[in-house]
């Protein structure tokens, strides 16, 4: 189950959508301690999520030039909040591939929707590199089609969207 809510998206800064989104978890959500990721930093093995750690610094920075794209592709933004790592809710900006794909996400041009798993899994922390390439060949090998196939990635600041090899 996803709790959501709708914000006007006309000129809102990312900035000023994330201290909404904030203040919406602050009251109805599991953290508003939030963490920006992209698909370079989260693995999914099953039923289970893996974050590499330390998460880079600019990873908020990189995520408002993925809002603002959204923003200039006109076919809606999601804020949204997929797993929990400790205490901290894990998040990225989806932006669906065109108007077709915006109407299946629920999502409107003229609004900033926010979202956030209501059982949101814990994550689990890897800060090692190696154990982090073997868990990436294990997800890869499992073929899974997890449940965020909507993070972006960090160069494109956009996702794989079904049928795009990366």
């Amino acid at each position: 189950m996803v709790a959501e809510q709708l914000k006007p998206m006309e000129a809102i800064s990312f900035e000023e959508a994330q201290a909404q989104f904030k203040e919406w978890l602050a009251s109805n959500g599991p953290s508003s301690d939030l963490i920006w990721l992209f698909r370079e930093d989260v693995l999914f093995l099953f039923d289970r999520v893996f974050v590499r750690t330390p998460i880079p610094d600019e990873n908020e920075s990189r995520m408002a030039a993925c809002y603002q794209l959204g923003q200039a592709r006109g076919f809606g933004l999601n804020l949204h909040g997929f797993s929990l790592l400790d205490s901290r809710l894990c998040c990225y900006v989806a932006l669906p591939k065109d108007d077709l794909e915006s109407q299946y996400m629920m999502m409107d041009p003229e609004v900033v929707k926010y979202s956030w798993r209501s059982d949101p899994p814990q994550a689990c922390a890897v800060r090692n590199p190696l154990l982090w390439q073997v868990r990436s060949w294990q997800s890869n090998r499992a073929r899974f089609e997890h449940f965020d196939r909507h993070i972006p990635s960090r160069s494109s600041l956009l996702p794989l969207y079904r049928g795009d090899r990366g």
